[in-house]
């Protein structure tokens, strides 16, 4: 799906999707940090108020989603395990 993370790729759909877990969190990061999940907003074309809606989001919202011109978003946030979320492309 990008070039941003390859390793987040789930290899099952062929490339279709893409999840980044534990974002920026407080324990237990995961390999993926704000610069890649940046370069992947930027590659997906994700936008502004979709941007908008994951920064507001907190933890007592539980899981959000969106979409956009054949890309879905789904995603969490809590402060201690940051941000868990999966881009995919149903093109």
């Amino acid at each position: 799906m990008t070039a941003c993370y390859p390793l987040g790729e789930d290899t099952t759909d062929l490339g279709h999707t893409l999840t980044l877990r534990n974002v920026a969190a407080k324990e237990d990061a995961g390999p993926a940090g704000m610069d890649d999940l940046q370069c992947v907003f930027r590659e997906v074309d994700v936008p502004q108020s979709i941007l908008d809606h994951i920064g507001q989001t907190r933890a007592m919202d539980g899981i959000q989603t969106d979409s956009w011109e054949g890309m879905n978003v789904r995603w969490n946030y809590h402060p201690d395990s940051g941000l868990n979320i999966t881009f995919t492309d149903q093109k």
